[in-house]
C-alpha cells in the first residue's frame, strides 16, 4: 500500500498548480477466495497482489482516492489471471464524480468508470 500511496502522491504533485478533485477507486471480491490482480493507472502500478475477501457486503476491499486534475484524461487497467481477464478503461474527470470500479466476481470481472453520485449498498 506504501507503494500506492507514494505513486498516488507524486501523481498530485505533477498537477498541483492545477485545480485537483478527489475521484474514487473501489475494488470489490465477491468472490469466496482471495484473487491475485494488477490494478494500473496511467501505466503506473497501483496494486499488484492478493485481493483478499470480506465477510460482508457489499465486499470493498480496496477503497482509495485518488486525487485528479480537472479536465485530465487517463486510462485504468486491470488483470485478473484466474478469470483470463485483462481490460482497460477511459477516464476522464470532468465536474461529476468519478467512481472507477473493479469488481471480482464468481464468473465475471466488472471494470468500469461511473460519472455522478454511487451508492453501495
Amino acid at each position: 500500500m506504501a507503494a500506492f500511496t507514494a505513486t498516488m502522491l507524486g501523481m498530485a504533485m505533477i498537477g498541483c498548480s492545477a485545480s485537483l478533485k478527489p475521484e474514487s477507486l473501489v475494488v470489490f471480491n465477491q468472490t469466496t477466495g482471495p484473487q491475485h490482480i494488477e490494478i494500473q493507472f496511467d501505466g503506473q502500478v497501483l496494486y499488484k497482489g492478493l485481493l483478499g475477501t470480506v465477510e460482508y457486503a457489499p465486499a470493498i476491499v480496496i477503497d482509495r482516492t485518488l486525487w485528479l486534475q480537472k479536465g485530465s484524461s487517463h486510462t485504468l487497467c486491470v488483470d485478473v489471471p484466474l478469470h483470463s481477464f485483462s481490460k482497460c478503461v477511459p477516464v476522464t474527470v470532468g465536474n461529476d464524480d468519478v467512481t472507477m470500479i473493479v469488481s471480482v466476481d464468481q464468473d465475471k470481472v466488472v471494470l468500469e468508470a461511473h460519472y455522478g453520485v454511487i451508492l453501495f449498498e
